[in-house]
């Protein structure tokens, strides 16, 4: 069962044909694994499942063979739960039964019990939409609503349904998901809303389903910007590679439900015939890659025409904001989201205010814009963003994935906790290094604001007075405002380095492995040495940033010298970090503890900045699921009629994503030594 719409169903024919047509480069017929990353127990082999039981015989026949490996492998541990595995094989079993060999279907069976019958396994208290990896609760709802119809367990049913409620009654609360806007995740948790939507057997679990599914739509499309074809906005989770503007999920998404003309992407020649410059997960892998959204696309899309048509013919300047639930903030404090996103034809700026734990993949700030004057694809378009590095460390190293097929570009962690809010496109950005990297040797730190250049790199810049071409480096030993030309749009930097430790250049631009131009504020360069936590939270850092198209000022000149006319206030006193930024017709004031970032007042103008539920230009509000009237209920007060023995994973934050240090055995709460005493 698959949309009525032929021209998806021909995008997915054509994604699934050329996944079954290259199979041959990572197993034999009969299963047997020529990559490690597509033998059993790992994820690939379950995730490209749906392109080879929606195939010829001979397709059907390897898709059995790869299943029914998961219990006849020499590398074990096929015969437990697995966040992923486990769900996976739920819903093959429920969907693709008639297709299933004795074997695999023994296996998925296996799943399928599981599922209904160990407290420890997607009924655990973990797998609740809590704020944190969306995705993961996702699996484990669809997991147990298709597990307990083909099983015929209504407890099973009624706790995913359960699950499902709790995510509305967020969806009531919230704009957005907890993970939200995420480029590699939300695209998997609105798949599993529609795989529910689509191929449950329960009336009112499709029902509540496709209502998510359409707030999720309504999430993603206000953050698509059609004319640079990028995901605009801050994002809860995001990697490196995901905010260079390569084809990640999201955008395999659009691209199956919108092709290639709005989606500005090619999918097959991404992953089948590489440029050799776009940047993509798993090391470069593409089968990886492919076996991914192969899951992914394995439902019927539910996408509401008026949210297309509101997408398409966005009116500008358009503007987004809206909260979202974090389970914790980087401080280990239960916090809230506030997003703000403002999107003009040729560029977008998005910040959220805090990020989710340790920061190492919240997007604080985003910037996205035209480098062309009229893209016609994503390579024609460009990206901006923060980073914070320490000791040295540089964009673009390669490494090569795990079976040593591919090559591609490593996931470099991000070193800071950030403070963001912005107007319109204006935005101010504060940063402390993360007190985890206390006691710990370091040479150097700095904030980067960087730029990716597979495709095109920077116009022209201007350090304080230094006019600088796009290929030339330049810095300076003092703190200057920054101006750059770069497409479509001048960017204006202010920095704000508060802390003076010494080192011979406190700003410059240098290149990172011919793949990035990086505007660096320095904070510290020089011999290594350890900081102590509170030693760390002192220096503070961080950006004003201003965006104009560039057609609003003659020469870049003009630009630099309009936008150095600023007054920059900027002290720390009895704890507090206090900011005031003056410009103009556009007044500042930040005022957060430095140690942190607990904030006591941020405003605009002399107001309080605004944190709405949910504002969205050009969209009624009251009229989508789960607001206005549409107050969802739950039909089931609590699911684990055990009263929660099923203890959380070691480290929930992170979702435990198999039983093997799950838990502590089976303990309640109660139970467990020390807990109480």
């Amino acid at each position: 069962m698959y949309s009525p719409h032929p021209e998806i169903n021909a995008r997915r024919q054509a994604w699934y044909t050329h996944v079954r047509q290259n199979m041959h480069q990572v197993v034999e017929p009969d299963g047997r694994a020529q990559s490690v990353l597509f033998a059993a127990p790992y994820r690939s082999p379950v995730w490209i499942l749906p392109a080879l039981y929606t195939g010829s015989d001979t397709d059907i026949k390897l898709a059995n063979a790869l299943a029914a490996r998961y219990h006849n492998d020499d590398r074990g541990r096929c015969q437990c739960f697995n966040i992923f595995q486990t769900n996976l094989f739920a819903h093959c079993l429920h969907r693709f039964d008639k297709l299933l060999s004795d074997e695999a279907r023994q296996v998925m069976h296996w799943h399928a019990d599981l599922i209904c019958n160990d407290p420890l396994a997607s009924q655990r208290a973990d797998f609740k939409f809590q704020g944190a990896n969306d995705n993961m609760p996702m699996m484990a709802t669809y997991g147990m609503i298709f597990a307990g119809e083909y099983c015929q367990s209504q407890s099973t049913i009624d706790h995913g349904i359960w699950n499902l409620e709790q995510l509305a009654r967020q969806l009531r609360r919230s704009a957005w998901l907890g993970e939200f806007n995420s480029s590699t995740y939300t695209a998997i948790t609105l798949s599993g809303a529609a795989k529910i939507a689509s191929f449950s057997q329960t009336p009112y679990a499709r029902e509540l389903a496709q209502k998510i599914e359409h707030r999720i739509w309504v999430e993603l499309f206000a953050h698509f910007h059609p004319t640079t074809f990028l995901q605009a906005g801050p994002q809860s989770r995001a990697y490196i590679v995901d905010r260079c503007g390569g084809t990640h999920s999201l955008q395999m998404l659009y691209w199956l439900v919108l092709g290639e003309n709005l989606s500005g992407r090619d999918p097959i020649k991404t992953y089948f015939d590489w440029d050799g410059k776009e940047v993509t997960h798993f090391a470069g892998n593409a089968m990886k890659n492919a076996a991914e959204f192969c899951d992914l696309f394995d439902a019927d899309f539910h996408l509401p025409d008026q949210i297309k048509e509101w997408m398409v013919n966005r009116q500008y300047p358009f503007t987004v904001q809206g909260r979202a639930e974090c389970f914790k903030n980087p401080m280990e404090q239960g916090a809230e989201y506030h997003t703000y996103t403002y999107m003009q034809p040729d560029y977008t700026l998005g910040t959220v205010n805090t990020a989710i734990t340790d920061n190492m993949q919240t997007l604080n700030l985003y910037t996205t814009y035209k480098h062309a004057d009229e893209p016609t694809n994503f390579t024609q378009s460009g990206t901006i963003f923060p980073q914070y590095m320490r000791n040295n460390e540089t964009l673009g190293i390669l490494e090569t994935s795990p079976d040593k097929s591919a090559t591609g570009e490593k996931f470099l962690p991000d070193h800071a906790w950030y403070h963001a809010y912005q107007h319109q496109n204006h935005a101010l950005l504060t940063a402390i290094p993360d007190p985890g990297i206390s006691r710990k040797p370091i040479s150097s730190l700095k904030l980067g604001l960087i730029f990716p250049c597979h495709y095109q790199g920077i116009n022209r810049y201007i350090l304080g007075k230094q006019i600088r071409n796009s290929n030339e480096l330049s810095s300076t030993p003092i703190i200057e405002p920054i101006s750059i030309h770069t497409g479509s749009i001048y960017l204006h930097v202010q920095p704000l380095i508060l802390a003076q430790l010494s080192c011979e250049a406190r700003i410059r631009m240098t290149d990172h492995n011919k793949r990035y131009q990086v505007l660096e504020l320095v904070t510290y360069e020089g011999p290594k040495r350890t900081f102590t936590r509170e030693q760390l939270s002192l220096l503070c850092t961080g950006m004003y940033v201003n965006i104009v198209e560039k057609n609003q000022f003659k020469t870049l000149e003009k630009f630099h010298e309009h936008m150095s006319d600023i007054n920059v206030l900027d002290y720390y006193s009895v704890g507090i970090r206090n900011i005031r930024i003056q410009h103009h017709d556009i007044d500042f004031e930040l005022a957060i503890t430095a140690h942190n970032l607990g904030l006591r007042n941020a405003c605009v103008n002399g107001q309080p900045i605004d944190t709405p539920l949910m504002s969205i230009d050009q969209l009624q509000i009251d009229q989508l699921p789960f607001m206005g009237k549409d107050i969802p209920q739950t039909t089931k007060p609590f699911p684990w009629s055990d009263s929660m023995s099923n203890h959380p994973a070691n480290w929930p934050w992170m979702i435990g994503s198999d039983g093997n240090n799950a838990a502590p055995n089976y303990q309640t709460y109660t139970a467990i030594p020390g807990l109480f005493d």
